[in-house]
């Protein structure tokens, strides 16, 4: 019997936020530029669509305020307020404005100042003001898009949303805590509030009046993965972060196919597909109705028999690239056929995979009719090798056109000035294939491509990974645009890459742009060969 649920993919659509190349490129619709103002029903929203600013009047209060909402929720679901204790009487009157020094200010009756971001700049018109897909209110640097100079998640009100933090600057002392609203019609700070142990104890609570109320998480020892402290449940992975700059407890939702069983039984997962859930060859939905919603949870079913036991012959169908199953039951037989054999003449062995050793599946899984036999003369092995391959050609090969790019543009350039040692100050950057050929014993923090990632998103230097032969000798603010747009170049939506028009004009320095999300191909590459790296 098939019982109606929520469909899990509502959950992911409130937790899935994902930064869009586009954002770089197009103006106004996610921005406020220096001197510009929003009043009145002005709004703005973030690129994807998900989140819009502007002003709000909460319940049956009589006040409005400046604040941060669900776009695709009917009924505004607010995330953040900016002036939460100080509302204002008439959006029309007041206005919300990036000053020309870099600092957000909240105008009441278009004169007073009511709340501000407290940022300026002693350069004039060098700061814009960015709602980002993540629900993000960010005031960045324009010559250098990487350079946050303020942002919302710094200063939360009732939300904690993915990619926030819950934790402590040790450098500012400034502290990320979550307070609930006075009451329906007011956002005013209220009586609980949810914060980071003060004392440097691995955990975080709720307060009522300024009394601990009760301990919500608590940190175990000993859990380390990659040199991040991270828990994953069924839907959360939840990172811990202590270093001599900040403490802190931040989550991100996992994606649907790391989620336990999330397509159900039968069912094929893959994030990068539309549906996301297929059922395999030779199956159908088990509840049509719940599938079509995007509730995949019920799972596949058999459209024929088996036959095993009744004088039928049964076959198997092979699916390269899956994530193997728990419970595997060894067998000793030394080769693929005789392993297929094992299984067949055994009723209960739904599948089995050869490689080196012989596992069997006792559970239903891959077994099919003869009917719905298909054959494939695909091979497991190798394919997440030929993945990484991919991979790291596609970020070379993509980082030789730009830098292609780059020393015709650099030429034409010095060219143009006369200058006669174009070809001495020509840019390089890697060795590609004496690093990318060192993947093989090296562990995820050396593997090239997601190293040059990881360093743009952290913000660190990546003048280590220049080619040794130049001595460090090098143009690195482009270096940086090259590294950043080969990073949107390999997205994995093409909707968020970039045309070579945009790419050209990012290195020559017409376009900013900011730093790319780590592709989700990469992740999977980085995350077997780390697990490869434990096996081993």
């Amino acid at each position: 019997m098939c019982i109606r649920t929520q469909p899990l993919f509502l959950l992911q659509s409130l937790l899935f936020f994902f930064l869009s190349f586009n954002t770089v490129f197009c103006t106004g619709i996610d921005t406020i530029f220096p001197g510009q103002t929003i009043s009145g029903n002005q709004t703005i929203t973030s690129r994807g669509g998900r989140f819009e600013l502007g002003y709000f009047k909460p319940g049956n209060s009589e006040y409005f305020y400046i604040g941060i909402w669900y776009k695709t929720i009917k009924n505004h679901t607010m995330v953040w307020v900016a002036n939460r204790d100080k509302p204002l009487p008439d959006p029309f009157s007041s206005k919300l404005e990036l000053s020309v020094k870099g600092e957000l200010i909240l105008l009441k009756q278009s004169k007073t100042k009511i709340w501000s971001t407290r940022s300026s700049s002693n350069i004039l018109n060098a700061t814009i003001a960015v709602l980002e897909d993540n629900g993000n209110l960010v005031l960045r640097k324009r010559s250098n898009s990487s350079v946050i100079v303020w942002q919302s998640f710094d200063h939360p009100t009732d939300n904690w949303l993915p990619g926030a933090k819950l934790g402590l600057n040790k450098l500012n002392h400034q502290r990320q805590i979550y307070r609930s609203w006075k009451d329906v019609n007011d956002p005013a700070p209220g009586t609980f509030s949810l914060e980071l142990d003060p004392n440097g104890v691995k955990q975080y609570f709720i307060t009522w009046n300024s009394y601990r109320h009760g301990t919500c998480g608590f940190w175990p020892g000993g859990v380390s993965v990659f040199g991040s402290n991270m828990l994953v449940d069924n839907y959360i992975k939840m990172v811990y972060k202590s270093n001599e700059k900040e403490n802190y407890f931040a989550y991100s939702p996992k994606h649907q196919c790391e989620i336990y069983a999330f397509c159900g039984e039968y069912g094929w997962c893959n994030q990068y597909s539309v549906p996301t859930c297929r059922c395999l060859q030779g199956f159908e939905p088990k509840c049509p109705e719940e599938w079509s919603t995007g509730n995949y949870s019920h799972g596949c079913v058999r459209q024929s028999s088996l036959q095993c036991g009744r004088g039928g012959k049964d076959g198997f169908l092979t699916i390269p690239n899956i994530t193997l199953p728990a419970n595997p039951v060894s067998l000793a037989v030394r080769s693929s056929d005789k392993c297929k054999l094992a299984c067949l003449r055994n009723c209960s062995c739904t599948g089995y995979i050869y490689d080196t050793e012989c596992l069997i599946w006792q559970e239903d899984l891959l077994r099919l009719a003869m009917p719905e036999l298909i054959t494939y003369k695909s091979k497991t092995k190798g394919r997440i090798n030929d993945a990484i391959i991919s991979a790291a050609v596609a970020f070379v090969a993509i980082l030789g056109i730009i830098l292609g790019l780059v020393i015709t543009w650099r030429c034409k350039k010095m060219k143009l000035l006369g200058l006669q040692k174009a070809k001495e100050n020509s840019l390089k950057l890697f060795n590609y294939r004496r690093r990318n050929s060192d993947t093989k014993e090296d562990d995820i923090d050396d593997y090239f491509p997601a190293q040059v990632m990881k360093r743009l998103i952290k913000g660190d230097e990546i003048i280590t990974l220049l080619d040794y032969q130049l001595g460090g000798n090098a143009d690195m603010e482009e270096v940086t645009r090259a590294c950043r747009v080969a990073g949107w170049c390999i997205q994995d939506d093409k909707e968020e890459r970039p045309s070579m028009g945009h790419v050209v004009q990012v290195l020559e320095g017409v376009l900013e742009v900011i730093t790319p999300p780590i592709p989700r191909f990469l992740e999977h590459i980085s995350k077997y060969l780390a697990e490869k790296n434990v096996f081993n």
